[in-house]
C-alpha cells in the first residue's frame, strides 16, 4: 500500500476501500497496471478475468 494513501485518507475511507470488491476484465498491460495500482491503494478483493484470443477465436 502506498504510504501517502494512509496519510491523506481517513481510516474510514481506507476501511471502505479495503471492503470493496472489484472485477477487472483483462490482464494485459492496462489491466495489470490498474490491478497493481488498486492493490497498492488498499483494495483486497480483486478478481481478474482474462480471455485468450488467437486467430481461431476465444480459447
Amino acid at each position: 500500500m502506498f504510504f501517502h494513501e494512509q496519510i491523506y485518507r481517513s481510516s474510514e475511507v481506507m476501511t471502505k476501500l479495503k471492503n470493496l470488491s472489484i472485477t477487472i476484465c483483462g490482464a494485459g498491460a492496462l489491466g495489470a497496471n490498474i490491478t497493481e495500482n488498486l492493490a497498492r491503494s488498499g483494495l483486497d478483493m480483486l478478481a481478474i478475468f482474462a480471455l485468450l484470443i488467437d486467430k481461431q477465436g476465444i480459447i
